[in-house]
């Protein structure tokens, strides 16, 4: 109808599919602008949005893990005030795999999160956590919506998640340690500077972070 729409995102096939013009970002500078096309060949965004390899270098994750049954899910079924969220689940988690829920906005995704992480219980059916390594599998929710306490640091944030995990003095701070690598580097740089202040998806990364303080064997 003749406005001009302006999308920022960093999901390029989404973004691509719906753009006559594009113009990428690198920690705040332009670094290339056309149609999609030509962007997406363009040398300096492959090597800031897919790596150094680019496609071709990716391979699929390593699976590891035995493939046991770590959690069971039998005949789920909730409801809110009359409002069913899910019917009739069943659903075998196995250790070292990767399972993705899909659906619509509404059609119960994070009701199914919470039911089988614990954190909420369902209103009929069952839910069976199978012993790892002879003791109840550790379990980790990432919220989409992240949940990280704003005001405190980056680090402060992952000591508040070790506290929670039974972490404490020597073993708490090795294990940060041991995920600041992971971290982006603008994160792991800024790890005294409050979480509020990071971009929505570097608090992601920081909740990310956060789940894994506890090393859950299922996330």
């Amino acid at each position: 109808a003749g406005a001009t729409v302006v999308i920022v995102d960093h999901v390029l096939d989404d973004l691509f599919s719906v753009t006559d013009r594009v113009v990428a970002f690198d920690f705040g500078t332009p670094i290339a602008a056309g149609d999609s096309a030509k962007v997406m060949q363009d040398a300096r965004v492959r090597s800031s949005y897919l790596g150094e390899g680019g496609v071709s270098g990716r391979r699929a994750l390593p699976r590891a893990g035995s493939g046991k049954t770590v959690v069971s899910l039998r005949g789920i079924a909730h409801h809110y005030e009359g409002v069913h969220a899910l019917r009739g689940v069943d659903l075998e988690i196995a250790a070292g795999s990767v399972v993705g829920v899909v659906g619509a906005n509404g059609a119960g995704k994070s009701t199914l999160g919470r039911i089988a992480t614990g954190l909420l219980k369902p209103s009929e059916g069952s839910v069976e956590l199978h012993p790892v390594d002879g003791r109840p599998p550790r379990m980790s929710l990432v919220p989409e919506g992240r949940e990280i306490f704003k005001t405190l640091s980056v680090h402060e944030n992952l000591e508040a998640a070790g506290y929670g995990a039974g972490l404490k003095g020597a073993e708490l701070k090795s294990r940060i340690e041991e995920l600041r690598p992971s971290l982006p580097e603008r994160v792991r740089n800024r790890m005294s500077v409050p979480a509020g202040t990071l971009s929505g998806g570097e608090q992601q990364m920081v909740a990310i972070a956060r789940g894994l303080i506890s090393q859950p064997d299922v996330i």
